[in-house]
């Protein structure tokens, strides 16, 4: 499975949102940043429900979806499941084209 932007491994998605949480509490006051976090791998288990997926640890205890694993090292604190922030719509095979 390739990344976009081949910066996968280098850090940048934790500068990011260090980043936005420092600009957050800079700006706003606030010790808090909130922000979707849509995980990177679930595409790859589509049989699976979303509130099972995003539930699943490895054996540190981290979060199994590298995306999520980003925001828990970071200290995040996930609150809730927002199943209907994308929808996609259209047949597998339609979006296999």
């Amino acid at each position: 499975m390739g990344h976009v932007g081949g910066s996968q491994g280098t850090g940048a998605s934790v500068r990011a949102l260090a980043a936005g949480r420092g600009a957050c509490h800079l700006r706003v006051s606030r010790r808090a940043l909130y922000s979707a976090g849509r995980p990177t791998l679930k595409s790859a288990y589509p049989l699976t429900p979303f509130e099972r997926y995003v539930g699943w640890k490895r054996a540190d205890g981290a979060p199994f979806d590298p995306w999520l694993r980003v925001h828990h090292r970071l200290g995040a604190e996930f609150l809730e499941i927002m199943p209907k922030a994308l929808v996609v719509t259209g047949t597998v095979s339609k979006w296999e084209e």
